[in-house]
């Protein structure tokens, strides 16, 4: 479900904690993604969410240029998004309705809090 994970040079991913050195860089309209990965073939954007988070405005703002940022992207690009695993069918509803409306056509994959890939959009 996740063939994006076997292109991932482990060494060149991007996290954004208290303790990174190197943090991910600003995407479009200035959001700064919790993961970021990116070489000559492959873009992958990760971002995680608390329940109460995955709906607010801010939330579909980050979204939304997370997506364009794919879009944009000549090659293969990944959309990853993780929050519990009760709030993945919400998610799933969200990007996929966001998805729809913006006409993005980038792979969205839904994690649970396990890391378990649970949709794929």
């Amino acid at each position: 479900m996740c063939e994006c994970i076997s292109f991932v040079q482990p060494e060149y991913i991007l996290v954004d904690t208290p303790d990174s050195i190197c943090k991910p860089p600003k995407v479009t309209n200035n959001f700064h993604p919790d993961v970021y990965y990116r070489n000559a073939d492959v873009l992958i954007i990760g971002e995680a969410k608390t329940i109460n988070d995955i709906d607010t405005k801010h939330s579909r703002n980050q979204y939304i240029s997370y997506l364009q940022e794919c879009q944009f992207f000549h090659g293969k690009a990944y959309l990853i998004v993780s929050s519990s695993w009760t709030a993945s069918v919400m998610f799933k509803n969200l990007l996929k309705y966001i998805k729809r409306i913006n006409n993005f056509t980038t792979t969205v994959i839904v994690l649970s809090e396990a890391g378990i890939p649970v949709l794929t959009i």
